[in-house]
Parts: structure tokens; sequence; C-alpha cells
């Protein structure tokens, strides 16, 4: 579950959360996102997530449309754990015609469950702040808003002396990318693939590129390299295509104009 810790904290990083997530918080996390999950409200009895690739980068979560906040809120962030941190296969296993699939597919779906609550409980109750407020549950419970039960599920959880993420963890896109600044007279950030390919070009007004260039680096440190691909999919940069120069076909072309 570790890896979850960490992208909870990287996502507030990235995000610059730095007390309790409010509903607001929420919200911003999934604008956040971006291409990478679709949220849907429906006249659906129960909230549910669909993975829309094999590598899980893109999901839809549908919400039902007539929760109250608290339902709305519980429901979210338990399906962005499956949108995060599952891939769908019990789904993909129930599938096979082997009675042995549909096993691996109940021991694959209680895995994925966990998973959804641990990050829910993680986002809700950061680890840090969670173990700053541990000697004072009461306090605790005041500040994150938190049912009692919960936060004695996650006091359980976070170990003592628990400080924030301190580098970058081994799962994120920022092991994969680069940020490169551009400057006048076309100003921008040119993200790169450590290893050479995929090329993003993000263009800004050099007066917001010092502050830009460190929330792409926080983005990268709170995505995985395939969210990543799929978030700034519109900014990737086609690979360059050489042209021989043929003087016959431009007379050609000159002529026609």
């Amino acid at each position: 579950m570790e890896w979850i810790e960490e992208r909870s904290e990287a996502l507030r990083i990235a995000l610059r959360i730095r007390d309790f997530p409010t509903i607001a918080d929420h919200y911003r996390l999934v604008d956040w996102l971006g291409r990478v999950m679709e949220l849907r409200h429906a006249p659906v009895a129960a909230a549910r997530c669909r993975h829309l690739t094999v590598d899980g980068a893109r999901s839809v979560i549908t919400l039902p449309s007539a929760a109250d906040d608290a339902r709305w809120t519980a429901d979210l962030l338990h399906e962005l754990g499956h949108a995060l941190f599952t891939a769908g296969m019990g789904s993909l296993l129930r599938q096979g015609p082997d009675v042995r699939h549909q096993r691996l597919a109940a021991l694959w779906d209680l895995e994925d469950e966990a998973r959804a609550r641990r990050f829910a409980l993680a986002w809700l109750l950061p680890a840090a702040l969670v173990d700053q407020f541990r000697r004072d549950p009461e306090e605790l419970i005041h500040r994150s808003g938190c049912a009692e039960a919960l936060v004695a599920v996650r006091l359980s959880q976070v170990t003592v002396g628990r400080s924030g993420l301190v580098d970058v963890p081994a799962w994120s896109a920022a092991r994969h990318y680069r940020v490169l600044v551009q400057g006048p007279p076309a100003p921008a950030l040119l993200v790169t693939a450590a290893a050479g390919g995929a090329r993003y070009l993000l263009p800004a007004p050099v007066e917001l590129l010092p502050d830009l260039a460190l929330q792409v680096q926080a983005d990268l440190v709170a995505l995985t390299a395939a969210e990543w691909a799929c978030r700034h999919e519109p900014d990737r940069l086609l690979p360059s295509q050489p042209m021989e120069l043929d003087f016959a076909v431009i007379r050609k072309w000159a002529a026609a104009g």
C-alpha cells in the first residue's frame, strides 16, 4: 500500500494542498486529472469505474445523480482509488471459461476494493497530518471532518513519525521525462522523454514560465508515465519528417500559384 500513500502525497503537492482537503479540493483533483479520468453523473443505483485502456491510464467514473454531498464525496474518492490504482482485472478474469478465473477474479476484486478504500483514507487524512495530531484524536476528527471510526482506522495505518514525500517515487513519470525551458520569442516548456521519443510543447507567457515549470515538474511527480501521455496527448509534437529538396517540384508549386 506504500504506492498509494506516496501517490496521495504527490497529488497534494501537485495541487498545493497544505491542510485537510475540502470538497473544493476534490473538484480540483478531478479537473487536474483532465483526460486521465472522465466524471459522469447518471440515474444509477451505485457508483462505478470503467477502465478504457489496458494500462488503466484512462477511466470513466459514473456517480449517482441523486447523491447528496456526503455520498458524493465517499463515492468519488472510492472510485478515484479504482481509477488510479486498479486496472479492472476482476472484470477481465470473469470473462474466462475456467472456474479458476472466477476465483481469481474474486480475489482480485478484494485487493482492488482494499486499494480504493486506502486511497480515500489517505486523501482525506494525509499521513503527515495524522501523525501531527496523533496525540489528540478529537482535534484530528474536528479538523478533518471525518468520522471517528475512519480516524481510528487511519491512525492504525500511519506509522509514528511519518513525514511527507521526500523524493521522486519509482513509479513516477518524473523518472521518464525532463522539462526544458524555452525563452523568448516563443516562450514554452518542452517536456521530453528521457530515453528519447515523445515530446510535448506547453506554450506559456514568459512571466509565468518559472511557476509553470515547477507546476509541470510537480505534475510529472504525481502522474505515471502512461497518465502523462494520456493527459497531454493534445500537446504532443509529431515526429519530424525529413523533406528532400526537389527544385522541379518547387517550380511547379510556384507556377500553380
